[in-house]
């Protein structure tokens, strides 16, 4: 018996299914797109990682753990600027 590969998802399918999800739920279109911002955020951050994990199913939570104290200290915020607890709180649930 040969051992199937494993398929890995796309950042693309994988924001299309995070959409149709929230879609799903009924978040409104503000939350989606909020919520989107903030996951394409967390993908330019992945992809600046040293490989193998630039790919969503690549993902660990030392890597999320790493992306928040990124947030936390600035060195992965858009502007280089720490950002508040609270906030890098609703910026990580938004990539559950």
């Amino acid at each position: 018996m040969s051992a199937k590969k494993k398929n890995k998802l796309s950042w693309t399918e994988a924001v299309g299914r995070f959409t149709i999800a929230q879609q799903a739920r009924r978040a409104s279109p503000d939350t989606i797109k909020s919520q989107l911002g903030d996951l394409r955020l967390f993908e330019r951050w992945a992809a600046a990682r040293p490989a193998p994990r630039h790919q969503p199913g690549d993902i660990t939570i030392s890597d999320l753990r790493d992306y928040q104290v990124g947030l936390l200290t600035g060195a992965a915020s858009v502007t280089g600027k720490t950002l508040a607890a609270g906030t890098v709180a609703t910026i990580t649930a938004s990539l559950k």
